[in-house]
């Protein structure tokens, strides 16, 4: 028997966490970048009868939703992993009551200085 929340989320697998970089290139390209080719290849088609334009359109509309999924899935993957943490504030409470706050910090602690912006988990022992 084992004391696991049965709520919580399998582990998943890190090869579909994706560095900040490529995901947020890939938001913008869904986001922003797609949308607005097609739309401009449908507006200029319009005017210039250019080849194909529904083909065209619908084409980038699928790979758009698709590369939307992905995207959603790798978020989902990320936001239930360890990985978007950078460390733990580990929480213990000794039968007199007093309370104990230890702070762990996987690999070098002068990391963090260099970061904006830090988030820690909370552990309750």
């Amino acid at each position: 028997m084992t004391n696991e929340d049965p709520n919580k989320p399998e582990e998943v697998k890190s090869s579909w966490i994706l560095s900040a970089k490529l995901y947020n290139s890939l938001k913008f390209t869904v986001m922003v970048f797609l949308p607005a080719l097609s739309t401009l290849y449908f507006t200029l088609g319009s005017v210039w009868n250019f080849p194909a334009v529904e083909q065209v359109i619908g084409t980038t509309a699928a790979i758009t939703t698709f590369l939307g999924l992905l995207l959603r899935h790798a978020s989902t993957v990320y936001n239930t992993s360890d990985t978007r943490f950078d460390g733990a504030i580990k929480y213990t409470e000794s039968t007199d009551g007093s309370k104990r706050f230890t702070l762990e910090v996987p690999g070098d602690p002068n990391e963090i200085s260099k970061k904006d912006v830090i988030t820690f988990k909370v552990a309750h022992e």
